[in-house]
């Protein structure tokens, strides 16, 4: 009774030590923004100036912070114990974004490519790997490389229509938010990947589901990785699922296997990525080179264009084709001058063809504008 008794009694003291020690750490933190005299909202321990409970969505609470700043241009915060800042002076953030921007490259992001290589994508890259990352991609992602994509995404756009055909065949209601979510997911399959991911026919196709897997991320886990980034990397902690690293890393890794083998040459990212391929080695004799692009690395930009590209493109969609059918006259309008433009073009829907439809793309903003994401400066 007695052991039991000192185990538990060792066990609260060691609870307490790391509870006083996080503390200690926190306090000692908060004083950031005070120490160089910036004004900043006063943190509350342990979620700082943001309430993580799930009772606010984060862009509501970036929307009270702005309400109440004042006169301040700037706003100090913490994102527990991360200190981050929120500018408000639109030629302040000009100059941040602009002539500064060699101050300000760096996002405070979780980067763990040994236990988790989809985290070393551009977006979270910092200071000379950033620098030399988006040297390496500027000619991936250039307006003819664009356009030899275009066919890509025309063809799986008459896919998505004859998909949409199919249900109204049958009576059926339509989900659009689901039925943009497939239609992107086959977009980003075949121009990120060289997959053929065919959700539109079968809403349970594996990129699909693992698709909805990569948003899923534990907020423990996120909160843990950005506050502790030295301390998770040596826990060796990954941030998305081991199922979703490995079908990205797998999918990856033998498509270039393939396409290399067979001599096979596609207009599609992995395509352009494999056209800058030389015969040196990285330190990791597995990881072959693209001229400064290691397997890891092509398997990080990869994933990128597919995180940046589903959520924001489906939502905008869904959103789009919401506002036209609550005014028809603008989406008739919108349809008149889309078959104009395509008619002016040999009656064929082509890369400058899109560049053209102008009213159009002045629906897409200005629903953009109606669903925005938080109002700032």
């Amino acid at each position: 009774m007695n052991t039991i008794i000192l185990i538990i009694l060792t066990l609260i003291g060691i609870l307490f030590f790391v509870f006083l020690c996080i503390y200690l750490y926190a306090r000692n933190q908060y004083k950031f923004w005070e120490k160089r005299s910036i004004p900043h909202s006063k943190p509350k321990f342990p979620t700082g100036t943001f309430d993580f409970g799930g009772k606010k969505h984060l862009a509501e609470i970036f929307n009270e912070r702005y309400v109440k700043r004042g006169q301040n241009e700037f706003l100090g915060g913490f994102i527990m114990f991360h200190p981050t800042i929120e500018v408000y002076d639109v030629q302040l953030a000009k100059d941040i974004m602009g002539k500064d921007f060699n101050y300000f490259t760096n996002r405070g992001s979780y980067v763990n490519t040994r236990d988790d290589p989809l985290t070393g994508h551009l977006f979270n890259l910092e200071g000379d790997q950033w620098k030399v990352m988006r040297e390496k991609l500027t000619h991936v992602f250039t307006s003819g490389k664009m356009k030899l994509m275009f066919e890509l995404v025309k063809n799986i756009g008459e896919e998505f229509v004859k998909a949409i055909e199919r249900e109204l065949k049958f009576g059926n209601s339509i989900d659009v938010k689901e039925f943009c979510a497939r239609y992107t997911t086959d977009v980003i399959g075949q121009c990120a990947f060289g997959i053929e991911c065919n959700s539109l026919v079968n809403p349970d196709a594996e990129f699909r589901v693992i698709g909805r897997k990569v948003f899923k991320i534990n907020k423990f886990k996120q909160l843990f990785t950005f506050n502790f980034q030295g301390l998770a990397r040596k826990l060796k902690m990954q941030l998305f699922a081991k199922d979703v690293i490995n079908f990205f890393v797998n999918a990856i890794h033998d498509l270039v296997d393939y396409r290399e083998r067979e001599k096979i040459e596609r207009f599609d990212l992995i395509g352009f990525m494999m056209q800058k391929r030389n015969k040196e080695k990285t330190d990791d004799a597995s990881d072959e080179m693209m001229p400064g692009l290691s397997m890891k690395e092509l398997v990080a930009q990869a994933f990128v264009f597919y995180l940046a590209g589903f959520e924001t493109s489906s939502t905008n969609m869904s959103y789009t084709l919401y506002e036209l059918a609550l005014n028809p006259e603008v989406q008739e309008k919108a349809r008149k001058h889309v078959f104009q433009t395509i008619k002016k073009h040999g009656n064929s829907l082509t890369y400058d063809a899109i560049q053209e439809m102008h009213y159009l793309e002045a629906c897409i903003n200005d629903v953009n504008l109606i669903f925005v994401s938080r109002i700032t400066t």
